[in-house]
């Protein structure tokens, strides 16, 4: 029996574009190239915290490193559930799908 694939989602800053599905070349795991692709470029891996378990994490927030510097749109979505700024398009995964 083969392993069911796994997807993630990419959310766009802008709310006029709806989240994308995405699944992993590999079906299970997303490789460097493949989450660069997502953002536009430098990765930064921002972990979601699972509510109730100190430090358990169920979840990635993939954002462009240099985001800012680069004068990305706001995404307003992912700032209020991350509870910081974040800019441009983010790649969410869950936890075990970075290869």
């Amino acid at each position: 029996m083969t392993e069911p694939k796994r997807r993630a989602m990419i959310v766009p800053p802008s709310m006029d574009h709806d989240p994308v599905e995405v699944t992993p070349e590999n079906g299970t795991d997303f490789t460097l190239d493949e989450m660069q692709a997502a953002v536009g470029g430098r990765i930064e891996v921002v972990p979601i915290p699972k509510e109730g378990l100190c430090g358990g994490v169920y979840a990635n927030a993939i954002v462009n490193e240099e985001g800012f510097l680069l004068n990305m749109e706001t995404n307003g979505f992912i700032s209020v559930v991350l509870g910081r700024p974040i800019v441009g398009s983010v790649l969410l995964i869950l936890d075990g799908q970075i290869k």
